[in-house]
Parts: structure tokens; sequence; C-alpha cells
């Protein structure tokens, strides 16, 4: 259960953060940037606040959080990492509320698997792929996004995928602004 404040933690040949088993740790306002792997990777049935945090330049994602892992992050700044700004796979059940997710290699949010995470309040532009991306059998809650001057599409559902998309503003995207395809059923 520890407290990281105000640090900085760069250069990793892995993981920049890596949290697990049952931790409830709290990061706030610390630097994660070009690490060799993920930002911060939260894995088990860890639950840890992140809040006001600058996750940049990594070769993974920003944040993973997989397992039946949970958690809060907040206000933190995502950007130009080389996979997804967030990740969310397994059963995960974590809140993303006021982040920012900007020039990413990739895209802003991919959620598969299980996830059932919430997606509140986030500022998700110019990245290189979808604004948000879900797939496998996910159901979040994506409310009160702006997802804007992607260069491709905003919205993208596909695989079995649900969840609930109310009162985002979708625009400028290259492709389309909501995509679904294979078998998803989401509610906008």
């Amino acid at each position: 259960d520890l407290r990281l404040e105000d640090c900085m933690v760069t250069g990793s040949v892995s993981v920049g953060v890596l949290i697990c088993g049952e931790s409830t740790p709290t990061l706030a306002e610390c630097q994660v940037l070009r690490c060799c792997g993920d930002g911060i990777k939260v894995v088990d049935s860890a639950e840890p606040l992140v809040r006001g945090c600058d996750l940049h330049t990594n070769d993974g994602f920003g944040i993973f959080c997989t397992g039946t892992s949970a958690g809060v992050y907040r206000q933190n700044s995502i950007s130009a990492n080389s996979n997804a700004g967030v990740a969310s796979r397994g059963t995960c059940t974590a809140l993303f509320q006021d982040n920012k997710l900007f020039n990413g290699k990739q895209g802003g949010f991919w959620i598969e698997g299980n996830a059932r995470c919430h997606v509140i309040g986030n500022d998700i532009f110019r990245n290189q792929k979808s604004g948000i991306q879900v797939g496998g059998s996910a159901d979040p809650l994506v409310r009160g996004n702006i997802v804007r001057d992607g260069l491709k599409g905003g919205i993208v559902v596909h695989d079995h995928a649900t969840g609930q998309f109310v009162q985002n503003e979708i625009m400028r995207n290259t492709m389309a602004g909501v995509g679904g395809t294979d078998y998803a059923c989401p509610i906008f």
C-alpha cells in the first residue's frame, strides 16, 4: 500500500511501475516515461489510485490493467506511447476519469476481454488509431468523453462487445465517428 508522490520513473528495461496482488497503492503527480514496456501495469486484483501522473513515450501501453484489477485513474496525461494509451483486459472494473490521452502511436482506449470499466469525462485526441476501441466481450460504460481529431475512427465496437455509450462528443476523426462490426451490440 505504497504511496509514490512526485517521483520520476524512467528508462526501465521492462514495466515502469508494476502493481500486483491485492495491493492498493497511490501514485500522485508522478512521471513515468521512456520505459521499454508499459508505463504502469496493474495485474491480479490490485486497486491503485493513480492521480495527476504524466505517462509518455513508453514502448508499451501507458496504463495496462488486466486480471480482476480495478482502481481509479484520474486527471492523468497519457501521450506518445507505442501502444494504446490505456488497455483494459480480463474482468477489469477500473474507473478512468478526466484523463487526457493524445498523440498515441496506437489508439486512446483499448477495452477487450470481459472488461467492465467506466470511461468518463476523458479528452481523447490526435491518436493514430481509434480513440476508443472495444472488443471481445467487453461491456464498458463510456460517458461524457470527447473523442476528436483522430487519424482513424472515433469509437469502434467489434467482436461480441456491448457497452453503453452516453453523451460523448465525437468529432473530426478521419474515418467513421462510430463503427460497429462482427456481432457487437452496443447501446448509443
